[in-house]
């Protein structure tokens, strides 16, 4: 708590609520931007989390209510600004709609299933550790070893101590045979993680 960065963001983070809770009546377009930025901030700040994506899908659930609320904002302004002529704002927000409508559909083809999520994800995020273990996990399911085994040691690339990466990879090991290999993964995933049950039991 008392390190430089963690005192930062303490002070930053009471700054923003400072100045939201003054204009919160005066200005809603404040209140959508605390909404917007607030839910992010342990994001930015915890390693575990910043150091594989801070816009992940699931951090900006809460944020995107923030982001209707700054929309709806300039709309009331627009309207308000051209009484008269009210087209242009509404065309503007039904492309808004639009866009966003058809950006919706086509991501869902991503979450068709795992294989294609995290397809997807890695050709996003291809410096993302998590991504690459959890894609070679997929490939693992369907019965494509050798592919898990080049995205686990990607993610091994990334990050040697990531527990699931390090621990599949002796079982993808394990699975093709290559029993050295696999007591090799499984006794360094006890160097790092040597309260891990699964890792002793799979070594044993």
């Amino acid at each position: 708590i008392l390190e430089a960065k963690s005192v930062f963001c303490i002070f930053i983070t009471v700054a923003f609520l400072t100045i939201c809770h003054v204009g919160r009546k005066k200005n809603p377009l404040l209140l959508g931007l605390s909404i917007m930025a607030i839910p992010l901030l342990p994001a930015f700040y915890i390693s575990a989390i910043s150091g594989e994506g801070v816009f992940a899908e699931r951090y900006l659930y809460l944020p995107t209510f923030g982001y209707a609320i700054v929309l709806a904002y300039l709309y009331s302004l627009a309207s308000k600004r051209i009484p008269g002529n009210f087209t242009p704002p509404t065309l503007i927000a039904a492309a808004l709609i639009g866009i966003l409508s058809i950006g919706t559909v086509v991501r869902n083809a991503a979450w068709k299933d795992s294989y294609a999520l995290w397809t997807d994800t890695v050709k996003k995020s291809p410096q993302s550790a998590v991504a690459r273990q959890y894609l070679g996990y997929t490939l693992y399911t369907r019965g494509e070893i050798d592919e898990a085994i080049t995205e686990y040691r990607k993610a091994l690339e990334l990050n040697p101590k990531l527990f699931d990466a390090r621990y599949n990879l002796g079982i993808a090991y394990h699975s093709k045979g290559l029993i050295d290999l696999a007591i090799e993964q499984y006794g360094m995933t006890l160097r790092y993680h040597p309260g891990s049950a699964s890792a002793h039991n799979a070594l044993g």
